[in-house]
């Protein structure tokens, strides 16, 4: 029996995620421990299958109300209808005014190709060229570009500036607003880092929409035109290019389809026939100025046709199949491995692992099993890297309890940092690899979210890497036993931390999930 296959969040389920996670930063923690206790007990979804699980959890979160995903989703189906009614209304338009002729002077056949063929390729080309240069445009390859982007990290922080001093908020000196904006602002840069994939192959795909929507137009527009007047064709450039050259070079773009539609591939006779001198306002072949043979020199309209279809349609239908293929993907492909979804995550299968009956169950095994060794396989535990912050207290017996408690894991190593030289110890341990699992950074209250911490997990994201969870877990006293904080420092030491924009750093009070 083939797998089934693996649930995949959509565009709404996104936003909705982040809302939520955004919301339940303000929330109790008991209270969402009781509301996802309660929705986890109506999911099939297990913590193997992520994507399953959290879409069972949005899916039951919005029976409670609407939802910000479904009108973001809607807004941007509207978007891409838009692009399409645009791509349609821009394409007719150019194809009826390539194809305009008043009985006077001939359709250019080098302008309907240089619009119709050129132009796109052009377009094309600059595509495939942008995205070949993500693999090679990184700090590895080419020496320059940690400084450029250091140039754009200073302007980026400039406009940011700048549009905080233009907000009435910031004017009036609201240094709770401004903080919290500023939190917030920075919160979003680093959340939008984790989709930058989602977002740009759909982009790419609303744009070669409105790419496949102006070829058909066009197409449209050139039958239109050909079916309800006698259109007349010619060609004429001050460049030195004789008939034959231009016709081997009608001859090779008519390549593709000339064994299939003979006509659609204008040979010599027609090419010096339709040569045209604007100087004279005639043909060159005709010494009356009018061509010997209209219906001929109407036939460059077929090559028109088959050029529009095969060097504007196809490639645009290929690269709109191609980016919604690789949206899917991403979209099929996302991590969700960041604090953030690691805290729901816990909440959703907490219940699981510690729920048991108030009293022993009695059941009755009958006498040939009742010998049987009765063997369960343990459950494997995460293993966590303890890193002691500053002055917190380290006693390895009570920090194993207190992984094993408040993250269902395994404490495997312990690094204490309590003053700059151990700040140095612990980075080069986490850059070569000595410490392997999550991270959780434990601080006590009385130290205050300044730049050194900051710094320091900044280092740590270096070492480390991009996409290992780091969780800063806030702990209001030490001693003879722990507990989370107050809901102002949380949300005082989020905002100062927000501004690492780091998506893989998770603030939260001890024991939060």
């Amino acid at each position: 029996m083939p797998a089934p296959a693996p649930h995949a969040l959509g565009l709404d389920d996104l936003v909705d995620l982040e809302a939520r996670i955004a919301e339940d930063a303000a929330a109790e923690p008991e209270a969402l421990r009781d509301r996802d206790g309660r929705i986890a007990q109506t999911l099939a979804a297990g913590p193997d299958d992520r994507p399953a699980l959290i879409g069972g959890w949005l899916a039951a979160l919005r029976a409670a109300g609407p939802t910000p995903g479904a009108r973001i989703a809607r807004a941007i189906r509207l978007g891409r209808a838009a692009l399409v009614v645009a791509g349609l209304v821009i394409g007719w338009g150019t194809g009826a005014w390539l194809m305009a002729y008043d009985g006077r002077t001939p359709v250019n056949v080098i302008h309907a190709l240089a619009v119709l063929v050129g132009l796109q390729l052009g377009l094309l080309l600059l595509l495939l060229l942008g995205l070949a240069a993500r693999r090679l445009l990184n700090r590895d390859r080419m020496p320059l570009l940690g400084d450029l982007e250091a140039v754009a990290r200073a302007i980026i922080q400039l406009a940011d500036r700048l549009l905080m001093r233009g907000d009435a908020a910031f004017r009036a000196h609201d240094p709770d607003r401004r903080a919290a904006w500023r939190a917030g602002w920075h919160r979003l840069r680093a959340r939008r880092s984790l989709y930058r994939e989602v977002e740009r192959w759909h982009a790419l795909g609303a744009l070669q929409g409105f790419g496949v929507a102006f070829n058909i137009a066009a197409l449209g527009a050139i039958m239109v035109a050909v079916g309800t007047s006698d259109l007349a064709f010619a060609w004429a450039t001050t460049l030195e290019v004789d008939p034959a050259g231009f016709s081997a070079l009608i001859r090779a773009l008519a390549a593709p389809w000339a064994w299939l539609w003979p006509e659609a591939a204008p040979d010599v006779a027609l090419v010096e026939a339709t040569r045209y001198s604007r100087l004279e306002a005639a043909y060159v072949a005709a010494g009356d100025g009018r061509a010997p043979d209209g219906v001929a020199i109407g036939g460059w309209w077929r090559f028109l046709v088959m050029a529009t279809a095969v060097y504007g349609l196809l490639p645009r239908v290929a690269a709109w199949l191609w980016a919604q293929r690789r949206a899917r993907r991403a979209l099929a492909t996302l991590p969700l491995d960041t604090p953030d979804v690691d805290r729901i995550v816990r909440r959703l299968t907490a219940h699981r692992i510690r729920t048991r009956a108030p009293e022993p169950e009695q059941v009755e095994h009958p006498p040939a099993r009742a010998l049987e060794p009765q063997y369960s396989p343990p459950t494997p535990k995460d293993p966590w890297v303890l890193i002691a912050w500053r002055d917190f207290p380290v006693d390895r017996a009570k920090l194993r309890a207190l992984v094993a408690d408040h993250y269902d894991g395994e404490l495997v190593d312990v690094l204490e940092v309590a003053d700059f030289r151990a700040e140095k110890t612990a980075l080069a341990a986490l850059g070569d690899g000595a410490a392997q699992g999550r991270l959780l950074v434990l601080v006590e209250t009385f130290e205050s979210p300044d730049k050194a911490v900051r710094r320091f997990l900044a280092g740590v994201r270096e070492a480390v890497g991009p996409r290992r969870p780091v969780v800063v877990a806030l702990v209001a006293e030490a001693g003879g036993g722990w507990r989370g904080v107050d809901g102002e420092t949380l949300a005082l030491w989020r905002q100062h931390l927000a501004t690492n924009e780091d998506p893989y750093l998770g603030v939260e009070a001890l024991g939060q999930s």
